[in-house]
This record gives structure tokens, sequence and C-alpha cells, in this order.
């Protein structure tokens, strides 16, 4: 039987080992990896008497595996997502057009309507805000001839394109200036050509594409005439002949509609057609 010597040796040692075997893993776990097994071996003195249980270093967390032999690991812990900085807006390279937001337009500068659908209002100088006076007494006349005549307003731009398929006249304010341009048109349609549609079908597309409104009857150079009109835009008179129609139109802006209507009016007053019948172009008839 041992002795008393032996027992006070033997006895420390095995409480020792029960104690360090009751802490567990020691945190003795490498700093260097994202994921790293601890080493069992005794807990250090801070271990038992701070916190139960086993322990990770700064940057990593506990992890039990699973099943029943389960294993301690330290594992690296989860960062905070970090919100990435309100960014400032961008600074604008020009300044926003006014027009184009529906605010007034800057000082020395006034709304132009336009027909690109882009830019459908922009803003100009107020230098070029009004084309020129339309005046009463200047007029010229002007002849197709054995075809019509009619008095347009001298200062205007007229281009004769009656040797075109579809014979017509273009009169403009001004060729130069940006925006719808004010204008006076004659179209003549012949009902032997291919492709004529006849007055009826014509105003209905007008009616039905553009909003038209039917503005009643009348005369035009002894001819009978229906007219067409979309308030401040457009107006239109068909005058009937006698191997088809013509067409005389007037158009504008808005803000001008009713200072160049005169010009329209004078045009219609002075319209005179040549009855002659010959087709400038037979060898398109059908």
């Amino acid at each position: 039987m041992p002795g008393p010597l032996l027992h006070s040796l033997v006895l420390p040692f095995v409480l020792g080992v029960a104690l360090d075997a009751g802490a567990g893993p020691s945190q003795s776990c490498g700093r260097d990896s994202a994921e790293t097994e601890c080493r069992p071996g005794v807990a250090s003195f801070s271990a038992r008497t701070e916190t139960p249980g086993p322990r990770c270093p700064k940057g990593f967390e506990p992890s039990f595996g699973e099943g029943p032999g389960r294993r301690f690991r330290c594992v690296a812990a989860p960062r905070p997502v970090e919100k990435p900085a309100p960014q400032a807006p961008a600074a604008s390279s020009a300044p926003e057009d006014g027009a184009a937001k529906g605010r007034g337009c800057p000082p020395g500068t006034r709304r132009l309507k336009t027909e690109n659908p882009f830019e459908p209002v922009r803003c100009i100088a107020a230098s070029e805000a009004s084309p020129p006076v339309l005046k009463p007494d200047r007029y010229r006349s002007y002849e197709v001839p054995g075809e019509l005549r009619l008095d347009y307003p001298a200062d205007w731009h007229l281009t004769d394109a009656w040797k075109d398929d579809v014979p017509s006249l273009y009169i403009q304010l001004d060729t130069r200036r940006d925006g719808k341009p004010v204008t006076l048109t004659v179209s003549r349609f012949r009902a032997k050509r291919r492709g004529y549609q006849d007055i009826e079908t014509m105003m209905r597309q007008e009616s039905e594409w553009h909003g038209a409104k039917e503005g009643g009857k009348g005369a035009v150079g002894g001819l009978p005439a229906r007219f067409l009109e979309v308030p401040n835009q457009t107006r239109l008179a068909y005058l009937r002949t006698a191997d088809g129609h013509i067409v005389i139109g007037y158009s504008a802006p808005e803000e001008f509609f009713r200072s160049y209507a005169p010009a329209y009016a004078r045009l219609l007053k002075t319209f005179h057609v040549v009855h002659d019948e010959q087709d400038p172009h037979p060898e398109a008839a059908e």
C-alpha cells in the first residue's frame, strides 16, 4: 500500500489534470488563417477566470462542428457591410434649357416651338424672335403658264415645283429661320394620276390625323371649295377642278398664325386657274 508521501504527490497531479480537462481547449489559434483549429491543452488562467469555455483571438469567433464528435474551431468573424458613401450629383456641362423643362426663358430670349420631337420647345435670342412684319402693300403676281395665277408677299421665298409628280408651289416667309416655318402651298392633284385620292378622302385623313375641323363651303377663283382648319396652326382650301382638285394651304407657328393669315386671304382672293386640262406628265397616268 502506498504510503502517505505517495498520496501527497499523486493527488495534486490528478486534480490538476481534471481541472485542465474541464476547462476544454485552449485559445492557441492562429491569427493569420481565416479558419484555424485550436489545439487541446492547458487553458490559461484568464480563460478560467474571465469567461468560461473556449475563446478565440480578436477577429475570430468559436464554431462547433456537427455530430457527436463535434470539434471546436475558430473561424473569421463576418465583417460588417459598409454602405457606399452617397455620391454628389454630376455637374452638368451646360445649363438646362428652361423652355424644354416648361419654365420661362432667360431674359433677352423667348420660347420657340420647333418640329423636332426631341426638342419641341427651345429658347432663342430676342433678336431672332419676331419675323419680318407683313406689309399689306407689297405683293407680287406669279403665274404658272397654262395653269394658274396668284399673288404672294413680295419679300417671301417662292419655290416652283410644278414639274414634280405632284405639281406644287411652296412660298415661305423666311427659309433661314429655325422652327416651324410660315408657309403657303399650292398643289394640284389629277384624277388620272396613279395613287390619286379624292377630296373627301384627303379631308377625312386631315381630320383623323391632325384633328382638323371643317370650315364650310365657298368658292375660290370661280371653283367650288371646301375648307378645313386646325385652329391657330393650319388652314386648307380644297378646290374641285374638271380633272381632280387643287389644295391651297397655310401653316404657321401658333404665335405667328394670326399675323400672317392676311397673306393666305390675299392668295385665295387673287387665285385664278387657267382651264387647261392637259396633263404635263402623261407618261405617269394610268
